[in-house]
């Protein structure tokens, strides 16, 4: 991993970039939608 992304001597580890893209991109849709419904509540607050 960090051999790879800072000296560009190893190849990607494939599986791992792949699930870790996918994680972020539900994490990401899911904290929209959650800002989303909860933002008529805080909105307020701040």
């Amino acid at each position: 991993g960090f051999r790879w992304a800072l000296l560009g001597t190893d190849t990607a580890p494939g599986g791992a970039v792949i699930v870790s893209s996918i994680a972020a991109v539900i994490l990401m849709i899911s904290g929209a939608y959650y800002f989303r419904r909860a933002e008529s509540q805080f909105a307020d607050l701040v």
